[in-house]
């Protein structure tokens, strides 16, 4: 997952990440677990709903190559 740009795989979903949810989306997409605090309305719900958008994108790109 290191060579994947998650800007790229976002923006075509139509989403424009903060700092924090980048990182945390990275961390779970290489597997690793996160813990992170973050205040009301940040968008912590995006980060479940685009960590599985994402790896879902990526499945259906790896099984076409």
């Amino acid at each position: 997952m290191d060579d994947v740009d998650l800007d790229v795989l976002v923006s075509d979903l139509g989403f424009v990440l903060k700092s924090e949810q980048k990182r945390a989306v990275e961390l779970l997409l290489k597997g690793r677990d996160d813990f992170g605090v973050l205040p009301m309305g940040f968008g912590k719900s995006l980060i479940f709903q685009l960590f599985v958008l994402v790896k879902k994108k990526l499945e259906k790109f790896i099984q076409c190559n």
